[in-house]
């Protein structure tokens, strides 16, 4: 049975829960929980628990006593670290820590190999450990955004299954030129950071449907993105951009680009084609 009280304004959680005799998932977040019920970690059949954005004054460290887990969402708890007994759910699919005060990531994240969901948005993080990415051969979804001043590792290549990855916020000054071993990748959010160039891998993403680059301050494209032929949407505005390459209009598949608040001086001939097949064009 799934249990659904999340936002119910719950100061405790009610009885009735504990005695049922089947729970596999429990969704407690956004309530006003101050502590949870010492039964909660003798419930050995939990596969989801959401215990995020309550006012919890002690986290237990004993979600390894829920050893079938595969969903825990942790955001929203002033959480300094990732709590050690994590480590031990080897079939955790989804793991939520956003918006907490993390510091640092543990090596032992890479050791979950069933991990598909990572996230770990707006933290203090400033780095990562190589052997972390390394070793996350299943993750197809990580947001690390708003973590201003991160450092990437270039373990971050490694990453083979990931098809969305979320980086924006972060005062990026580069990406790991790694970055093109993504092979599967889909999604690419880089906006709102400081990039003033674009790794020449970039054209390594043969995958790549949508990509975000807005409000940087690149000044051109990389001569390798004449590849990316399954691209439908390109963001780029609010960069320095001051002239547009031709490959740009020969981009079989892309149905939207965005150019608003850059400096081009003139409006390429390729734009008329352009539109005649389709392509939505904000100038």
């Amino acid at each position: 049975m799934a249990v659904y009280l999340d936002g119910q304004k719950l100061a405790a959680v009610p009885d009735w829960v504990a005695a049922l005799t089947s729970l596999r998932a429990l969704y407690l977040h956004a309530n006003q929980l101050s502590t949870l019920p010492d039964w909660l970690w003798t419930r050995r059949d939990l596969e989801v628990l959401s215990i995020g954005d309550n006012p919890l004054q002690v986290i237990p460290d004993r979600f390894a006593d829920l050893p079938r887990l595969q969903e825990l969402y942790l955001h929203n708890l002033n959480l300094t670290a990732v709590p050690s007994s994590v480590a031990a759910l080897t079939g955790l699919r989804i793991l939520d820590l956003g918006h907490n005060q993390i510091e640092a990531v543990p090596e032992w994240l890479g050791g979950l190999p069933a991990l598909e969901f990572l996230y770990l948005s707006d933290n203090r993080l400033r780095s990562i450990p190589e052997s972390v990415f390394e070793r996350l051969s299943s993750l197809r979804y990580l947001s690390l955004t708003d973590n201003p001043g991160i450092v990437l590792p270039a373990s971050l290549g490694r990453l083979t299954a990931l098809i969305e990855l979320r980086l924006y916020k972060n005062r990026l000054e580069t990406l790991p030129e790694s970055i093109g071993g993504l092979v599967h990748l889909r999604e690419l959010h880089v906006m709102d950071n400081q990039l003033s160039v674009l790794p020449k891998s970039i054209g390594d993403l043969r995958a790549l449907t949508e990509f975000s680059v807005r409000n940087n301050r690149i000044t051109h494209l990389p001569d390798t993105m004449p590849t990316l032929d399954q691209l439908r949407t390109l963001d780029l505005r609010a960069n320095r951009l001051t002239a547009l390459p031709d490959w740009l209009g020969e981009l079989p598949n892309l149905q939207k680009l965005d150019l608003r608040w850059n400096k081009i001086s003139a409006r390429p001939s390729w734009i008329a084609g352009y539109e005649r097949r389709g392509g939505v064009i904000y100038w």
